[in-house]
């Protein structure tokens, strides 16, 4: 059983007795059982006395006597489990330290449950998880151990925990700023002061604790002389353990003007338009802290509608900055002019035409200036169109596009982009031309043909004409009779032509007359003695062609003769034939 304060026990079996004679058993009636020793233990003796005999199942109690009327067993006492209640903290300030056993106000107690029976908790040590600052940190309690205390013995007891727990506050400890000192600073559109030096004290050393150093100026705009009041925060890990209760004292300082620089932004216009500002045309370099500037003055020289191209630009003046978030106060402002640039009106040219030429050969162009049309020009301004090349894109005759360079001229040429015509189209008309042939003669029976040749009127230098003229006069080719005859033969046009360049007004023909051919009759050579008549040998006829034959050429018969005779001296006589 467990320790209970007192001798009974519970019988679980009380005995029994054995006769020793078959068919007798006897009844045992119990008494009382208890012990002499109560305490805690193992092997405790119980006493169970009181016994005695009744009549059982064929035997007689008269028969038999007890040898005892008590009988013993024995049985473990286990000590009473109690349990540490009422554990209490005091709450502390950090220290570094997480051993709170100093800080226990009460360390509790264990209730016996047994009248008259008090036992004396011995207490252990107190400790925290951390050391660190917190609410509600959990405490926890160990090596509790029991003492005898009035009536109750510890060896009767055993706690069921020798640790307790419960909760207490670790405050954050105090510290304090020391020697810090206060900047003057420009205008940055904050009420942070700039504070240096300071130093903190009354921390634990080896903490790891930093000084963040901040203040504020009572107001972000500029002046002299303003309260400063210092913000400063701890950092380091180990800032949770530590609080800045008062904040140092801080002597004024001055918040500076910042340096704003304003410059006009660059804008163009075009000539005879007239330039607005909206005052919203510039950038800025220097606003603090996300502050804005409406609107400024803008104006410049050149905005008139009446003011030229010229040869720069014009400055726009900038001043008189307000509006927006700023406050020109915080502010020392720098104007920075931009410029306005006059950009060329577009002027545009129309009514341009060719003007249409016989052909020369040359791509050369002339444009008709007289229906021109200018579309953007102002009114009183003067402008014209000076064309300085116009070429067609062939030199034949035909239609074709004509390619244009011009120049701009007059007072107000240079304010206007002037846009002419690049291309045109044109016609080349094609030149009249005169053909005459020239008369030529030929030997009879040839085997060529002179060269037909021609004289033209119209027809532009370098040019040629294409093909060749022709002739009914016939060559000799080999074959007899295949040359013409003697006689005049017609020169015509053949194939001869200019090409489309050219309108033939007009072809003159001529004749190719065919002369006879020479006949040569010679004489052969001969000889005589003195008083011996000549005798005289064939002669021969050179000069036949076309494949003609003395007998088809000529008529009668060949036949020479001489005035020398037998008699006739020594001396050389002509042969005629």
């Amino acid at each position: 059983k467990t320790y209970d304060g007192t001798n009974s026990v519970v019988v679980s079996n009380w005995g029994s007795v054995s006769t020793g004679i078959s068919g007798e058993a006897l009844t045992l009636n119990t008494g009382t059982a208890t012990l002499s020793d109560f305490n805690a233990g193992t092997g405790k003796t119980a006493t169970a006395s009181g016994y005695s005999l009744a009549n059982g199942t064929g035997g007689l109690a008269s028969n038999y006597v007890l040898s005892s009327t008590s009988s013993t067993a024995s049985l473990d006492i286990a000590q009473k489990q109690v349990t540490v209640s009422g554990l209490t903290m005091s709450n502390r300030t950090y220290n570094g330290s997480a051993d709170v056993s100093a800080s226990v106000s009460n360390w509790g107690s264990v209730a016996t449950g047994i009248t008259g029976e008090t036992l004396v908790l011995t207490p252990g040590t107190a400790s925290l998880a951390d050391a660190n600052a917190a609410t509600g940190k959990t405490v926890t309690a160990s090596g509790y151990a029991l003492a005898n205390g009035s009536g109750g013995l510890a060896s009767n007891y055993v706690l069921t925990s020798t640790s307790s727990t419960t909760t207490m506050d670790i405050a954050r400890k105090s510290v304090t700023v020391q020697g810090q000192t206060v900047g003057t600073k420009t205008y940055d559109g904050t009420n942070t002061a700039p504070v240096t030096n300071g130093t903190l004290a009354g921390f634990i050393n080896g903490d790891n604790l930093s000084l963040n150093q901040s203040a504020t100026f009572a107001s972000a705009n500029v002046g002299s002389g303003l309260v400063v009041t210092a913000t400063n925060t701890l950092g380091g890990t180990s800032a949770g353990n530590y609080v800045i209760t008062t904040q140092p004292s801080l002597p004024s300082s001055d918040i500076t003007v910042a340096s704003l620089t304003l410059t006009a932004s660059n804008a163009t216009k075009i000539y005879g338009s007239t330039k607005t500002f909206a005052g919203t045309e510039f950038t800025s370099v220097g606003l603090q802290n996300g502050e804005t500037v409406g609107s400024v003055s803008l104006a410049s020289t050149g905005a008139a509608s009446n003011v030229g191209v010229g040869t720069g630009s014009y400055p726009i003046t900038i001043s008189a900055a307000t509006g927006g978030t700023f406050t020109a106060s915080n502010y020392t402002i720098n104007y920075t002019n931009g410029s306005l640039t006059v950009t060329p009106k577009a002027l545009t040219v129309n009514g341009l035409s060719v003007s249409g030429k016989t052909y020369d050969g040359t791509t050369t162009a002339s444009i008709d200036l007289s229906g021109a049309t200018y579309t953007g020009l102002l009114a009183g301004d003067s402008v014209s169109v000076n064309v300085t090349g116009a070429n067609f894109a062939s030199a034949n005759a035909g239609t074709h596009a004509v390619s244009l360079t011009s120049t701009k001229t007059g007072a107000q040429a240079d304010n206007y982009a002037v846009t002419a015509p690049s291309s045109l189209t044109g016609t080349i008309s094609p030149a009249p031309l005169t053909i005459s042939a020239q008369t030529k003669t030929m030997t009879y029976g040839a085997s060529t043909l002179p060269s037909l040749t021609y004289t033209t009127t119209g027809l532009v230098s370098g040019d040629v004409l294409n093909g060749a003229l022709s002739t009914t006069a016939l060559t000799y080719n080999g074959t007899a009779g295949s040359a013409s005859n003697v006689g005049s033969y017609l020169i015509s046009q053949g194939t001869l032509s200019a090409g489309g360049n050219y309108t033939l007004t007009s072809f003159t023909g001529a004749n190719l007359t065919v002369q006879p051919a020479a006949l040569s009759y010679v004489a052969g050579t001969a000889s005589s003695v003195y008083g011996q008549a000549p005798v005289l040998t064939a002669g021969t006829l050179t000069g036949l062609v076309n494949g003609d034959t003395q007998a088809s050429a000529t008529t009668g018969s060949l036949s020479f003769s001489t005035t020398a005779t037998a008699s006739s001296g020594v001396g050389t006589y002509a042969v005629t034939g």
